[in-house]
């Protein structure tokens, strides 16, 4: 789980970073990378060859089941895009880790699971936090007239990103006994936001922490239907909040109400994206390198290195197109709305929360679609302990029965 996390997180030591923004100033060097990075894809490669090997694919299936529509049109995409091999390896290395979060939340039992995931995001904080404090040359970056914290992370926003996935998960396993660690957990992920300077993280932050809070008070109050309605309405009527209100909330805090020139990213990058409109143009098309991105990247030089659409939402609509947003869409309404109603346990809440952060940073930022990263990573691993705790629970069910039935004789049946 801890390697796993620390390459899906991007977490490393990185070399200092010199300016701000622009191409030239790409954190692309990672020391000793290629190595870790070989080793970890054949170690999750020869874990699914396990399980399968073990089990067969029905425990692997049942747990990705919610993801393989999203799966189907990706790689329609991928073999009708721009260029299949490209894509090909950026959605193989997306499905092979949501393959390996799939097992991890199998086989390990759900409660060493929690204490894995908050030990490991914890270590990884705290080591974040020690390089700001002693190596600010590595662990700080330039950020217009002041110093931003950027811990072990490429940049500033991915730092404040991966904080305001540690505040939630600290939360979300809060419990009898981990009280210190989830608590100071969301503590050091707090820091980490703040520290980053970045303001989308910290409303994501705020936004995460304020869904996993409210997700168990709503449920124990309302019959599941109508609390489902109750958090899609609110959810529709704090976006459209948010577009109405966000330019006095930016002017107020002193910032471009422009969101940094990111209205016209978007309607570049959405030119763009209209010549593939039904399915898109490929994994990576519009989220990576490539020659559209190349291009708009030159065209939009002003604002820095705009290699993807500061946008979610329409990086999967240039990537696989109208129905490939639509199928993605609803596929984070499942995670988001349903999981937490049907499964309300601290993995369920925490799940639904984190697809909720995800949710509410596409809306500025394009973390991951059809590529390999922590919220794609922590949204399986807490999806996958949260069906393997209601399997285990349900299988202990029918072996009470079956005792009560049988007289406590029901290993032999």
């Amino acid at each position: 789980m801890f390697i796993a996390l620390v390459q899906f997180s991007a977490a490393w030591l990185y070399p200092p970073k010199k300016g701000f923004g622009g191409v030239e100033n790409l954190q692309l060097n990672k020391p000793g990378g290629v190595p870790f990075q070989y080793l970890l894809w054949l170690s999750i490669l020869g874990m699914i060859a396990r399980e399968l090997a073990v089990n067969s694919s029905e425990r692997l299936v049942t747990v990705l089941k919610p993801i393989l529509p999203l799966a189907a049109i990706g790689m329609i995409s991928t073999l009708i895009g721009f260029d299949p091999a490209t894509s090909f390896r950026m959605y193989f290395l997306w499905f092979a880790m949501l393959s390996c979060a799939t097992v991890i939340g199998i086989v390990v039992s759900s409660d060493n699971a929690e204490l894995a995931l908050l030990t490991c995001f914890a270590i990884l904080v705290g080591l974040s936090l020690f390089v700001v404090v002693a190596i600010p040359e590595i662990g700080t970056q330039a950020d217009r007239d002041a110093r931003a914290w950027r811990g072990l992370f490429i940049g500033k926003n991915i730092f404040g990103w991966f904080g305001s996935i540690g505040l939630v998960v600290g939360l979300g396993f809060v419990r009898p006994g981990r009280r210190l660690l989830g608590y100071g957990l969301a503590v050091g992920g707090a820091l980490c936001v703040l520290g980053s300077g970045s303001k989308g993280a910290l409303v994501m932050a705020l936004s995460g922490a304020g869904y996993r809070l409210l997700l168990p008070l709503l449920a124990s109050r309302f019959k599941a239907d109508l609390a489902f309605v109750i958090l899609l309405i609110s959810f529709l009527l704090s976006a459209l909040a948010s577009q109405v209100l966000m330019p006095f909330v930016l002017e107020a805090l002193g910032r471009d109400p422009s969101l940094t020139g990111r209205t016209d990213i978007w309607a570049a990058y959405f030119e763009s994206m209209l010549r593939s409109p039904w399915i898109g143009s490929g994994p990576g098309a519009y989220t990576g390198m490539s020659p559209f991105t190349a291009v708009l990247a030159a065209r939009l030089i002003a604002f820095g290195a705009i290699l993807t659409p500061h946008n979610m939402y329409l990086g999967a609509f240039g990537d696989s197109g109208g129905i490939g947003l639509l199928v993605y869409v609803i596929t984070l309404g499942y995670f988001v709305f349903v999981v937490p109603l049907r499964s309300p346990t601290r993995s369920g809440y925490t799940c639904a929360s984190i697809g909720f952060l995800v949710m509410i940073a596409g809306f500025v930022e394009t973390h991951e679609i059809f590529n390999a990263g922590i919220g794609g990573y922590c949204l399986m691993l807490t999806y996958s302990m949260t069906v393997s705790a209601a399997r285990h629970a349900h299988d202990n069910r029918i072996t009470q029965v079956a005792d009560a039935a049988t007289g406590g004789n029901s290993a032999g049946i």
